[in-house]
């Protein structure tokens, strides 16, 4: 069980880590917003999400990756023009905003954004493959929320 979770977990890490735009999401939400409130939304999304990428195991990877190119990039699309449509006026700091909202804003950036990505397939896989669902997910969330922390404080 506990090789099972380390193995998901290096998995969903080593395939999320590299050039994911989680990175510059999360840069755009630090420069707005303190890191605890956005480490909150995010591994609230990540949870929600693993949880369908387990339920859902091989029917993710069997999607064609077009369809899955264009659903990201339109998602991600969306979000750079929710995130950048408001112009700021003037200088904010990061106290300004409350913490509810910060960790509603990273939910819903990370939420909605991220599907069908190299993470979410690699848990679906590894929910496929082996019988302890439960333990995939939670090996698949900490590696998400390992780089949302790394992507928040670097």
């Amino acid at each position: 069980m506990l090789a099972l979770f380390f193995a998901t977990y290096g998995a969903v890490l080593l395939a999320e880590i590299v050039g994911d735009k989680l990175l510059y999401t999360t840069g755009v939400l630090a420069t707005r917003y303190r890191t605890l409130p956005i480490m909150v939304g995010m591994a609230i999304a990540f949870m929600a999400k693993m949880r369908v990428a387990v339920a859902v195991g091989e029917a993710i990877s069997r999607l064609p990756p077009l369809l899955v190119a264009a659903v990201t990039t339109t998602s991600f699309l969306g979000v750079a023009y929710v995130v950048w449509r408001k112009p700021v006026a003037r200088e904010e700091s990061k106290e300004e905003h409350g913490a509810s909202k910060a960790a509603m804003v990273s939910f819903a950036a990370i939420f909605f954004s991220e599907w069908g990505d190299i993470g979410q397939i690699t848990a679906a896989t590894m929910a496929a493959r082996f019988p302890s669902p439960v333990v995939v997910w939670l090996g698949a969330v900490s590696a998400m929320v390992t780089k949302g922390v790394l992507a928040a404080s670097i």
